[in-house]
């Protein structure tokens, strides 16, 4: 067993700037001495929109970093500063003898890592756990959702940030938001996400509502 610091999900409709508050809380990260930060998006088109908030706030463009400017195997040569990258890169497998995508971030943040994370478009990693029900019967666990649970789990100190305006919609499509305490500690509602799912799937839609709502 290991402990995870607890996460926040900031569930905000669309159009209500979630974007630069997630901007403003890698800053304030950043102002306490936590100087490299992760934000994780749906596509990289959504880099721009990631720069534009952080300059509304008062940054500079040049600090966000794509994690494609250093190629995979090669060390991120950035002393501070935020990397930008894309559920679809983040799960890209070790190559021979270069490592996946995810251990490249990992050896850049170190495994002590304490500042901020921000999955952008968090429900991009829904599924993670599978059991998600389709019209061939159950789905199997999805890879975005898998390497967000990974990451997850090797930065077990690291500030997380769900960042969603769908995030509550079936239960199987909360297993990657592990950091809301709403299973497997000794103050969680559930002892574990099977028995998350299980109510929650006996409640239905009134359950839902209950979730979304805390």
């Amino acid at each position: 067993a290991f402990q995870l610091r607890c996460g926040f999900m900031l569930g905000d409709g669309t159009g209500c700037g979630k974007g630069r508050q997630a901007a403003a809380v890698i800053a304030d990260n950043m102002a306490q001495g936590r100087l490299r930060a992760l934000w994780i998006s749906k596509n990289d088109h959504l880099l721009e929109d990631a720069r534009r908030d952080w300059t509304a706030i008062g940054g500079a463009a040049r600090e966000i970093t794509p994690q494609s400017a250093w190629k995979q195997g090669d060390a991120i040569r950035l002393d501070r500063g935020v990397l930008f990258t894309t559920y679809a890169t983040l799960r890209q497998p070790g190559r021979g003898d270069k490592p996946s995508r995810l251990d490249q971030i990992i050896a850049w943040l170190g495994e002590d890592f304490d500042g901020a994370i921000v999955f952008d478009e968090g429900h991009a990693m829904a599924n993670a756990a599978g059991g998600g029900k389709g019209a061939r019967g159950p789905k199997k666990a999805s890879l975005q959702g898998m390497a967000g649970l990974a990451l997850q789990n090797r930065l077990p100190q690291a500030r997380v940030m769900y960042v969603s305006a769908t995030g509550a919609t079936t239960p199987e499509n909360l297993a990657y938001a592990a950091r809301l305490g709403l299973w497997g500690g000794p103050e969680a509602p559930f002892p574990t996400r099977d028995a998350f799912m299980d109510a929650v799937e006996k409640g239905g839609v009134a359950v839902m509502e209950l979730i979304a709502r805390e």
